[in-house]
């Protein structure tokens, strides 16, 4: 089975997988990361005013980029004449 690796890019703390995960193909991979973002996605959100995101990149043990999955956070806030009278 192929090891795949699950690197961060959040602010100014990155984090490199050097474990990996054995799992059976990069779909499974990308399941295990959309699963990994949701749960831990706010970790990755440094507190600071948005917009901001966090950015999972998926690797095989051979180097080769499987997927790249970013989660990120905007905040719009309407004008001040809205709505319109």
């Amino acid at each position: 089975m192929p090891r795949y690796f699950f690197d961060v890019a959040a602010g100014d703390d990155p984090f490199v997988d050097n474990e990996g995960s054995e799992l059976l193909d990069d779909e499974a991979a990308i399941r295990e990361a959309l699963l990994f973002l949701a749960e831990r996605g706010r970790e990755f959100i440094p507190q600071r005013q948005p917009p901001t995101s966090a950015t999972l990149r998926v690797r095989e043990d051979s180097g080769r980029l499987v997927a790249e999955l970013t989660l990120s956070l905007t905040i719009r806030r309407p004008p001040a004449d809205y709505p319109p009278d």
